[in-house]
This record gives structure tokens, sequence and C-alpha cells, in this order.
């Protein structure tokens, strides 16, 4: 007899619509206007991971883990398929109506993206034309052969490769286009490590005598140069150039997000504050899905003392899912100024454990156990960073001050001049701390000089104030001395442990003008803390654990 054997099978495909195209996850099938779109599987993959992240910008990192979960891919690989997926779209980078990329982040849909929930309700039926051995034998057969197609198939996809590898395209011989050494010069910068920067910038230089009116790479460039001086210890003068692109690329194109994020970070290195946090506001504004612009301006907000405010815009960049290297780090900042230590603690190690190579995570940490009296773990974070071989004066810095709490002068005084090497002669705390080592009066006097010249022409550093408070302090100059901690406050300083615990104040802890100023960044501090306890945008276990020190 035949056998028959029915299963119905009611499910919700996964389909989704976006522009004129319908993706079938289920089926594999991409239609444009029901027509089938021949596609590669990778380039399918890819699509679809654009899909379901969408609206929101997918970073490279994020694709290559998706699109090949077994495979370690480079970061131009994915760079590829995404111009295989755009050729089989048919979109155009330049004017994408696809598929766009977004400066140092990565990859984005442009058509808002439909979820369509189709039923399928299906009856399958299968007659049982065989039922003898020889049956058995052809499936054993059968499932042998496919299973060696599926292997071939599978370690072929796993190695990277896909259709469009089995039948290349045709390819032009021909230099690289301004457009493709733009993208790569992006991925460059993505990482945010000293080679890449330089190698962004020897790629952006190349193109720049024929881009001159290209804001894109203008921005670009001015955001790598003013890399290098907030993060990399080259000369200020590489912020100056970085604000003069900035301005360029701006007076070509008033509404570029990106050339106002560099303009920011340029001024924010030159001390310009003000005007640093205005122009990172402005980038955010122009592009909301920039969540780097607002991570910078968290920062910004944070060293003008507004600590409610920066721990509420740090909280929103860390909500969007953004893999931003300095966002968790600002937070356990934020969170220490305010005085919620256990908090505190818990984010400054989990950045260490995450982030080991962050440029700044070591000399934040170090320097907020060296304000806290916690010598040595603050000496053993600094030692850490420093052989990993993240070359950041504060490290330097906060092992000398160490040194000179154990009243090892000789160390103390190598350590500062290291940290001074490091930036080529231009780091504050340690000029500061070999004048005051060496009691060179003329020194003093041209130091203190210059730091007021740098005031008058618009620094707004409170860190500036606080390193003339500590020469004038070594020096004896008590009044001058907590006439520039007064400036320091007013201009958001906020870390009383530092006046408490650090050497160089000593001469002025005893002194009663200290107390009153410690008082007064108290009162200021803790007025932040009510603003963060009375917020309805506060997570309800941010503080667990951390009651606010007073």
């Amino acid at each position: 007899s035949v056998a028959k054997r029915t299963r119905r099978n009611d499910m919700s495909r996964e389909r989704y619509r976006l522009d004129d195209l319908t993706l079938d996850v289920g089926a594999a099938r991409l239609e444009r206007a029901g027509r089938n779109v021949e596609i590669a599987k990778l380039s399918f993959d890819l699509l679809l991971a654009l899909v379901r992240h969408a609206p929101d910008v997918v970073a490279v990192d994020t694709l290559a883990r998706e699109v090949w979960p077994d495979a370690v891919v480079s970061d131009e690989t994915v760079v590829q398929r995404v111009a295989l997926l755009r050729k089989s779209l048919g979109d155009d980078a330049k004017n994408p109506r696809y598929v766009r990329a977004v400066r140092g982040r990565g990859y984005q849909l442009v058509p808002p993206v439909e979820a369509v929930q189709v039923l399928d309700s299906a009856i399958i039926t299968k007659p049982a034309l065989l039922s003898s051995p020889i049956r058995t034998a052809l499936i054993f057969t059968g499932l042998l052969v496919v299973g060696f197609i599926v292997l071939f198939i599978a370690s072929w996809f796993r190695a990277g490769y896909g259709w469009d590898d089995l039948h290349p395209t045709a390819t032009t011989t021909r230099p690289p286009e301004t457009e493709e050494i733009l993208n790569r010069a992006e991925v460059y910068l993505e990482r945010q490590r000293a080679e890449d920067n330089e190698l962004a910038i020897e790629l952006l230089d190349s193109i720049l005598d024929t881009s001159q009116r290209d804001p894109d790479v203008l921005a670009s460039l001015s955001f790598a140069l003013a890399q290098r001086a907030t993060k990399f210890n080259y000369s200020p003068a590489e912020a100056i150039r970085a604000e003069a692109l900035a301005r360029q690329a701006i007076d070509w194109d008033a509404d570029h997000a990106r050339a106002y994020h560099a303009l920011g970070l340029a001024l924010d290195s030159r001390g310009r504050g003000t005007r640093a946090l205005e122009a990172y506001r402005r980038a955010h504004e122009l592009d909301p899905s920039n969540l780097a612009a607002l991570a910078s301006a968290a920062y910004g907000l944070q060293i003008k003392g507004r600590l409610a405010e920066a721990l509420q815009a740090n909280l929103t960049v860390l909500a969007g899912e953004a893999d931003l290297p300095y966002v968790e780090l600002q937070i356990a900042s934020t969170l220490a100024l305010l005085g919620y230590e256990e908090a505190a603690r818990v984010w400054f190690e989990r950045t260490l454990a995450l982030r080991p190579d962050n440029v700044f995570a070591a000399a934040e940490t170090a320097q907020w156990h060296l304000a806290h009296g916690r010598l040595e773990r603050a000496d053993e974070v600094a030692r850490d960073g420093l052989s990993r071989g993240i070359q950041r004066p504060e490290l330097f810095n906060v092992r000398a001050a160490v040194a000179l709490s154990r009243e090892d002068v000789a160390a103390a005084h190598t350590l500062y001049k290291q940290a001074e090497e490091v930036t080529n002669g231009g780091d504050g705390r340690s000029a500061v701390a070999l004048i005051a080592l060496d009691q060179s009066r003329s020194r003093y006097d041209r130091l203190v000089t210059r730091m007021r010249d740098f005031r008058a022409e618009g620094n707004e550093w409170a860190g500036s104030a606080i390193n003339e408070a500590m020469l004038h302090s070594a020096f004896g100059a008590f009044d001058e001395a907590l006439a520039s901690l007064d400036i320091a406050i007013d201009l958001g300083f906020r870390r009383t442990g530092l006046l408490r615990h650090h050497p160089g104040f000593e001469p002025l802890w005893r002194h009663p003008g200290m107390t009153s100023r410690l008082e007064r960044v108290d009162a200021l501090v803790a007025r932040e803390r009510q603003r963060v306890e009375a917020a309805d945008w506060l997570p309800p276990n941010l503080l667990a654990g951390s009651e606010a020190s007073r």
C-alpha cells in the first residue's frame, strides 16, 4: 500500500521591505518589484545584518562578527563585501540609495526598514514510494553525497569566500580613487591607535591637493590631526592646523557634522572648552546618530564641572550601544567626581579589564587611586600601563608623585623628566614639579608668565590653573596659589582628593584658606549629586552599593 504523511506548517516568516526591495530570510531570497535579485550568500547575510540593526549605524567589527561568525576577517574583507553588495543592488557609493558609509563609524541603510509578517500555511504530502531495503540504501547514499557537498560549501564560506568568488567579475586595472583612499583612512581612524592614526594622515595628505574643496577629506584630516594633539602627545601646532581644516570644511558645507566634531576636538586640545562644547553639540544636532560627538560633549561637560549633565550624556551614549572606547571610562570619572566611590571603582576596573590598551584608562584610574591616597595601587596601575607601551605623561607623573610621598626625590626627578620627554617638554605637571624640585626661581617666573599668557589667550583648562597653584605653593606664594585655585574652581575643577593627597599641595594643607576652597568644591559637588539622585533618567542600579562620600 501507499502510505501518506501529512504535516501542517504554520509559522510567521521573517521578511523585510526596504524601498523597492523585499528580503525573505527563510527563503534566502531578495526581490525587487516581485522579481528575484541575484545576490551572493555573503552579500545577502551582510544586507540582513544591516537590516536587523536598522536604523542604527553598524560598526565594521560588528558586521565582521555577524556575517563571518566562524572566521577572522579583516576590515578590508568587509569593505570589499559592501562593494559587492552595492554592485548586486545597483547602488552608487557616491550617491547611495541603499547603503551609505558613515565616516569613522561603519555602514547604515538609507531607506527605512519595514518588517513584513506573512503567514505560511502549507500542507506537505510525501508518498512513500519505496518501502523495501532498497529505499534505505538509496537514502543513505543520498545523505552521504549531500553531506560531502554541504561540508565543501560550508568550508568555502567559512574561509570568507562566496559565490561571487567562484565567478569573479572583470576588474579594471586602475589607481585608487579619492573615495577609496578616504574610506581606507576612515578604517584606520576608527581603530584610534597612534600608528593607525599616522597611516590615516598619510593617506589623507596624499589626496589633499586634489580635494581642497571636499569637506569629507578636510574634516577627516582635521580629526586625525586633532587626535595627534589630544591623544598621542604631538605638538599643539597640530591642533591649530586641525582647527583651520575643520573651519575650511564648514565653509564648504555649513552642516557638516564630522567637521564640527573635528573642530570641537581641535578647540578642546587648545583649552578652548566653551567653544569646543558648542562644536560638539552642533555636531550631534546635525547628526543625532553621531554618538561619538555626544560622548565628546559629555567629557566637555565633566571638565566644566557640570557633572549631572555629563553623566546623563554618557549614559545616553552607552544606551545607544555604540562601541566607543572612552564612554565607560568617562562614566567612571564622573561617578568618582560625584563621590560614588564604589560605583566608580567598578567602572574603572571594568574599563581596565575590557580595554587594557585604552590610551587614557590606566592614567585616569591611577590618578583616581592617587587622589584617594592609595599609593601602592596608583603606582601599580601606572606601572602596568607603561609596561603595555602606553606613553602618557600622567603615568610618569603618578609614579613620580608616589616616589615623592616616599621621599625618594631622585626617582621622582627621573620620572618627571621622562614625562617631559614623552611630550617633548609640553607637559605642565612635570614642568611644575621639576621647577619646584630644583627651586629654580628664574624658571618659576618664566613659567608663571607663560601660564598667565595662555589664560589671557583663551585657555580654559582648569588643570593649567591647578598646575599654577601647585607652582606658587612650592615657592611659598600662598596667596597667589589660593587665587589660582579659585580660578581652577571657577573653570570646573572638582577633584578635592587631588588637593588633599597630592604632595605638591602639602605646603598648603595647613593654610587656613585651603579649608574654605575644599568646602566650596564639596558644596558644588553635593549640588550636582542632588541633581543626579532626583533625575528621572538615572538607571535604578547605577549607584548600587555606593554611598556618596562627603
